[in-house]
């Protein structure tokens, strides 16, 4: 089975949507964001620091900010798109929404 080039794009941003909620569940459990350094240690070698919360990590790495109040995780996908979630107390602002309420099981 061959799969085609938005197939390859889609399935690329599916998986870099998921792995940027699974860096955002590294979090402290009250709630507050972990700490950057305890991030990066825990991906090791994965995840790396952002320089700000527009940052983007380098291709192949997901990328993670915090000023301890809003957090930022951030990937460049194979195609070079910047794709992130934001959370900042109760705000959430991200472009792959999409991604995050499919529901592939069709329940």
């Amino acid at each position: 089975m061959s799969v085609t080039a938005r197939g390859r794009v889609y399935l690329d941003e599916l998986t870099t949507a998921a792995s940027l909620q699974f860096v955002l569940d590294l979090g402290g459990l009250d709630g507050t964001p972990a700490p950057t350094a305890e991030v990066v240690a825990r991906g090791k070698g994965g995840i790396v620091a952002l320089d700000s919360p527009d940052g983007a990590a380098p291709a192949g790495k997901l990328g993670y900010w915090t000023d301890g109040t809003r957090v930022v995780a951030a990937a460049l996908t194979k195609a070079g798109r910047r794709l992130f979630i934001e959370l900042e107390r109760d705000v959430v602002r991200t472009n792959v929404l999409g991604y995050l309420n499919e529901n592939p099981g069709g329940d």
